[in-house]
Parts: structure tokens; sequence; C-alpha cells
């Protein structure tokens, strides 16, 4: 879908109700979700440029980019976002490798601001899964605590390292990373583009 198209479907009759049942929330109170998005769209233009493909997620659970945020019933999930997000990860693999795209590695950031209240085999199976994609080296990822942190994170941290996020806010976080992902992939794209040879 691309911006446009995008602004438009968030502006629909419905979509203020869609939100506020997504969000547990009044339709007043989903606006501020709506135009939370519109400006994520507007953000990614500015940065991207106009007429790329778009394609935005919601995590109700508050699992945001995989993380370990409190969520509406007032407890902390972490597993659930990181299966979420690796089912679409898997998806995407997938696509790739359908047209010989094998150079794709992906990042999973986990910014974590409490333990989660999963039961702790669920929050094992989701970092042994981590951990698989890591050894075969089609996952990066990248932990950090803030707040009071979580204990659970340095099992799905390469190596157990987990950072902390200290006297940064969570946005000027995700704007350092967007501008270093960006840097990187320029760089990449300096230097002859990544190798799409079929392996194996």
């Amino acid at each position: 879908m691309k911006a446009d198209e995008l602004r438009t479907a968030l502006r629909r009759d419905d979509t203020r109700e869609r939100f506020a049942h997504i969000y547990a929330c009044t339709e007043q109170e989903a606006e501020s979700y709506i135009s939370r998005v519109e400006k994520a769209v507007n953000r990614f233009e500015e940065w991207f440029g106009a007429g790329r493909d778009l394609y935005v997620f919601s995590a109700p659970g508050r699992t945001e980019v995989g993380g370990n945020h409190t969520d509406h019933q007032r407890g902390r999930v972490l597993a659930a976002g990181v299966n979420l997000a690796l089912d679409r990860l898997d998806a995407h693999l997938a696509e790739l490798a359908a047209v010989n795209n094998n150079a794709y590695v992906p990042w999973l950031i986990i910014i974590s601001d409490g333990d989660s209240t999963e039961p702790s085999e669920l929050v094992g199976k989701a970092a042994a899964r981590v951990q698989e994609m890591l050894r075969a080296r089609r996952l990066k990822t990248m932990c950090l605590n803030m707040g009071e942190g979580s204990r659970s994170l340095n099992a799905f941290a390469e190596n157990g390292s987990v950072g902390r996020l200290e006297n940064l806010k969570v946005v000027d976080f995700f704007e350092m990373l967007s501008r270093s992902v960006s840097e990187t992939s320029k760089q990449v794209i300096e230097s002859g583009g990544p190798d799409f040879s079929v392996q194996g």
C-alpha cells in the first residue's frame, strides 16, 4: 500500500471504530493512535522518499517492535510480541528467498521496561526460537532495558549482551536507529550491493 492510500484508509468512517476496538479505548481517544500512524507515514516519506510500499503493524498488547511494554490488561508481554514479529519475518524471508534474495538479515530490537508476566516456558520457547535464528545468521538482535528492565532479555540477546537506555527518550532512540539503518543501506548500495546469488 502506498502512503496516499494508507492516509485515505486511515480517514475512512470505520477506521476510528476499528482503532478503538484494537486499543480498547473510546473512538475519540482512538484519534491519537490514528494521528500517530499518520505521523509515522509522513516521517517515513521524509526519510525514504515517496512511492514506496508501506506496511503498518499494530500490536494491541503494546508489544511494539517486539518490545515488552505494559499491555492494556496490566500484564507484560514479551514472548507474544517476539513470536508475532518472527512469524511475520518468516513470511517475509520466504518471499525474499522466492526471488533469490538471500542477503537480508533483519534486526529484532527488544526494549523492555519490566519482566514479562507470561509463563516462563513461553518466554523460554520464544528465546530459543530467536537463538536458533541467531545461530543460523538469519537474525540480529539488540536488547535494551529501560526503567526497571527485564531479567529475561539476556536469553534473547546475542552473547547475552543487554544494553540500557538511559537519559534517552524512546523516540530519540528510534530516530537514531533509523538514521543508522539508512546510512548502512546507503553504504551497501555504494559498495555494489549485497550478493543475491543462490545458496545451497
